[in-house]
């Protein structure tokens, strides 16, 4: 039996321990948001204005409002805005995002709703709600398209088509003057509605959006601002200056299919290298919600098909070669693509140490360039575009490969301007003179949008470019990624050798898409579901869709690595698909080990990897260690950070930066009403007056019965 003692002994410690396991109760007033059920807008700048969303430091907050549809938000006054959180559902936001960027009122806050339901991939946003949505412009990428200047631009002047991007609405490059987040989760948007079921007449329900940017402004005076922290930095003794925002840009990559017949010290022929090009980035005002299943995959699983198939095919000794280019960046003004375009007019594309041989302008012979496909169900719906003023100087070379594609006649488009695309970077080079012709470079887009038609991904660029492929896309991928195969084939040895897998290619598309089945139609090195899964997982997936927005540069970006998610999984689809099996290396320490200098310049070939480790894997993880030739090369505005005059936009090249930030949050509590505040306040300095006047009131009878009496 237990003593009184040991009794009180037991509730002490109980007490003790129950106090040191509860929460303060501040934090329990608040409703946090997971991480992984929003997305906040950033902010990001060129050099003449910002676009995207900031918080205050401290964050805004507000009462939470809703408004279902157009009706309701029209029937909000600037009372109802004033102090207030809004949150519409994503189709509300795709109609009215003009609407909703000028709201008067000082508004404090935007949600947009967007569950699980809507974001899976077998959910094709515009045709299931009848709403497009674009955040891009009308006319991306217009102020650095080939035809800019006297040319009119790429959606009017002579032989111009109409706005290619009909569904786009700027929303991304708008400056929101309040914090914008995408809440995604099912959980939480029926949290947030309930929560508006509680409110009284004492109190409502209220939001807190902390998403707080260090950048302001434009990129000159974001990149200049560090400086003016030098001397606190001097006074502090911080060995680095301040770090407000820096130029966005990521890696591409490149594999020639002649890698082993070319070593960096070979020089090659003029006109001896095709480059075959697909984009690899998309993006949305959501950074960490920019999918591009619609953009993007159809065009990265056909190159990375043809690839293969020219991987597996002899390469011969022609002297020829074909370059296989994955552009990254080229969403914000041709990042990627001038970039490369830089490097071939300086003779510094490839042709380091353990690369393939240098690769420069006059080397190039022609250029195909893969554009939106997801909506290709037959290969007569197969437009190829070329520039009417180029295409008079080559017609040749581009009607032979017209001819080569199979393609009808119709099927090329030659009287009118190019769509918006990387090809055009290479055609108008940055620096050349605005009344200079372009460049006569045979290249064909090859799309899935008809003359005068525009694009037909009516949710490009956007949080809901999910559009899944359909099996009858899929099948006329493959027929097409099979004669450009062969048409590159021809090209490197005169023959038709390269032959695409056609459940290869569905594979890739699933594997893109987000299937991590699609590992049983991967053979060679060792692709498991559940390193897909861990892929998948290391590149922070929606619902198994990977991103693909282009962050802050940063020089210490690897392949396999950060940054743009979809190229880190490119990257090791390519690597497979290319990459030659190295026998008897089972372990990645001893893969790392064989990347020795004297190694890569007899081969010819930059690294090797171990292709089933994941970022931060073990160096004893055992797998399969593969020989690659693929090259990874910055995609980033060649612009000195320290230029701030070319940073001003008056030049030749992208000035795209990104803020930095801190970690976003947004939380939920309830708040008293203005009058129930008021009350709140009112009781508070009765009870302060009446404390006072007791303690007032003891003192005086205090000093009445206890005189203090002064000594002599």
């Amino acid at each position: 039996m237990f003593t009184r003692n040991g009794a009180l002994v037991l509730l002490l410690v109980a007490v003790l321990f129950r106090l040191g396991s509860c929460e303060r109760l501040r934090d329990r007033s608040y409703y946090k948001l997971p991480q992984a059920a929003f997305s906040a807008c950033v902010r990001r700048f060129n050099g003449t204005h910002q676009a995207g969303c900031s918080s205050s430091l401290g964050g805004n907050v507000g009462r939470l409002i809703f408004a279902d549809t157009a009706a309701e938000l029209d029937g909000l006054s600037r009372d109802d805005t004033a102090d207030a959180v809004l949150a519409v559902p994503a189709e509300l936001f795709a109609l009215q995002a003009a609407k909703l960027h000028g709201l008067p009122g000082g508004l404090q806050g935007l949600l947009v709703l967007y569950s699980e339901s809507e974001r899976d991939f077998t959910f094709d946003f515009a045709a299931k709600t009848g709403v497009n949505i674009s955040e891009d412009s009308a006319c991306p990428n217009d102020r650095l398209s080939a035809y800019r200047g006297s040319r009119g631009g790429s959606c009017s002047g002579p032989q111009a088509s109409p706005a290619w991007n009909a569904a786009g609405t700027s929303a991304a490059l708008l400056d929101w003057s309040f914090p914008v987040a995408l809440v995604t989760k099912s959980e939480q948007i029926f949290t947030l509605k309930n929560c508006t079921q509680r409110e009284s007449s004492l109190r409502h329900c209220a939001i807190e959006l902390r998403t707080p940017m260090h950048g302001a402004a434009s990129s000159v005076t974001c990149l200049r601002r560090p400086q003016y922290t030098s001397l606190i930095s001097a006074l502090t003794s911080i060995s680095q200056l301040m770090h407000f925002c820096g130029p966005m840009g990521d890696l591409s990559l490149v594999w020639t299919a002649s890698s082993t017949a070319m070593p960096t010290n070979t020089v090659r022929a003029p006109a001896s290298v095709m480059l075959i090009l697909a984009r690899l980035d998309s993006f949305s005002m959501f950074a960490s919600n920019s999918p591009a299943s619609g953009t993007l995959t159809p065009a990265i699983a056909v190159l990375l098909a043809v690839a293969n198939a020219l991987a597996s095919s002899s390469n011969g000794t022609t002297g020829r070669d074909v370059a296989i280019v994955f552009v990254n960046g080229d969403s914000w003004d041709y990042i990627g693509s001038q970039r490369l375009v830089h490097d071939l007019h300086g003779n510094q594309l490839l042709g380091e140490s353990g690369q393939p041989a240098r690769i420069n302008a006059s080397h190039v012979h022609s250029i195909i360039e893969l554009g939106e496909l997801s909506n290709l169900e037959s290969m007569d719906q197969l437009a190829a575009y070329t520039d009417p003023s180029v295409y008079r100087v080559v017609n040749s070379t581009v009607d032979s490969h017209v001819k080569s594609l199979g393609l009808k006649s119709d099927a090329l488009i030659s009287d009118r301007k190019l769509p918006p695309a990387s090809t055009q970077t290479f055609l108008r080079p940055p620096g050349s003179k605005e009344s200079a012709p372009l460049q006569p470079v045979p290249a064909l887009l090859l799309t899935d949008h008809k003359r005068d038609q525009g694009f037909r991904n009516r949710n490009y660029n956007s949080f809901a470019d999910l559009r899944p492929t359909p099996s009858g896309v899929v099948q006329t991928l493959a027929t097409l990624a099979d004669r450009i195969a062969t048409l590159a084939s021809q090209f490197l040895t005169n023959s038709s050798a390269a032959k695409v897998d056609d459940n290869l290619l569905k594979a890739y598309v699933d594997c893109l898409q987000g299937d991590a089945t699609c590992q049983h139609a991967i053979s060679g090195a060792n692709v498991t579901k559940s390193w897909l899964d861990k892929v998948y997982a290391a590149t922070n997936s929606i619902n198994g869709l990977i991103g693909a927005y282009v962050y802050e540069y940063q020089s210490r970006f690897l392949p396999n690595q950060g940054g743009n998610h979809l190229r880190y999984l490119t990257y090791l689809l390519l690597s497979n698909a290319t990459g030659d099996i190295v026998p008897g290396v089972t372990k990645r320490s001893d893969c790392l080990a064989l990347n020795t200098a004297n190694d890569t310049v007899s081969a010819g070939l930059p690294v090797f990897y171990d292709l089933t480790s994941v970022s931060g894997a073990s160096n004893n993880v055992s797998g399969v260690c593969l020989r690659l030739s693929l090259t990874a090369l910055p995609a980033v505005s060649p612009i000195d950070s320290s230029d701030y005059n070319a940073w001003s936009g008056s030049g030749d090249f992208s000035t795209w930066t990104e803020s930095q930030w801190e970690t976003p949050t947004v939380r939920l509590f309830m708040r008293p009403t203005r009058s129930w505040g008021a009350a709140h306040l009112l009781f508070g300095v009765a009870v302060l007056l009446l404390s006072l006047q007791f303690v007032l009131g003891a003192k005086h009878g205090l000093e009445a019965n206890f005189p203090v009496s002064v000594a002599p």
